[in-house]
């Protein structure tokens, strides 16, 4: 009987039938700080086969970074077909893992790939970015930072203006509270 089971869901999950499941199951596991197991999920998506959506590789690449490291995530990254490589999602994720190791050489650098290839659209890379700088000790940076994002039209979201106020209590800027 049990195998029998696992023949029909095997049979429903090429159909598309419980993936999705997966992919819920994955995620919830990666919120809950589970990033081994989640990483196990994704692994074990692709030896079936499961074709991974571009958020799917961004996932799976902040995972990797996570439990084997930042050298494994950009090898994963490198190793990524074109077209998945080439998002602005996955170029998010491993410019996150960057900021979040305080690789500020390597950050800045990803920053202005970024850039040139038209990822920089909204307030996430600059957060990260801005985050990173704090955590560094530089808060300095981070004014310089939403300068640049008001140059661009960018509006700045509700984690930009926390970060900038903690910027500037940190630099005891009275004046750059009030604005």
């Amino acid at each position: 009987m049990k195998r029998r089971r696992n023949i029909q869901a095997n049979r429903s999950d090429r159909e598309g039938g419980r993936w999705f499941l997966v992919r819920h199951d994955a995620k919830d596991l990666r919120k809950f700080h589970r990033h081994q197991h989640a990483l196990e999920i994704f692994e074990w998506m692709e030896m079936r086969k499961m074709t991974l959506s571009i958020a799917d590789h961004a996932i799976r690449l902040d995972l990797i970074a996570k439990t084997k490291g930042l050298e494994a995530a950009e090898s994963y990254f490198q190793n990524l077909d074109p077209s998945t490589k080439n998002h602005q999602s996955t170029y998010g994720a491993l410019m996150n893992c960057y900021c979040v190791e305080l690789k500020e050489e390597k950050a800045k650098s990803h920053f202005e790939k970024m850039d040139e290839l038209n990822f920089v659209n909204n307030s996430l890379p600059f957060n990260n970015m801005m985050s990173m700088y704090m955590r560094l000790g530089q808060p300095e940076k981070v004014p310089l930072l939403v300068d640049a994002m008001k140059q661009r039209g960018l509006l700045p979201c509700g984690i930009t203006y926390s970060i900038w106020m903690q910027s500037c209590g940190s630099l005891n800027d009275l004046e750059g509270l009030e604005k």
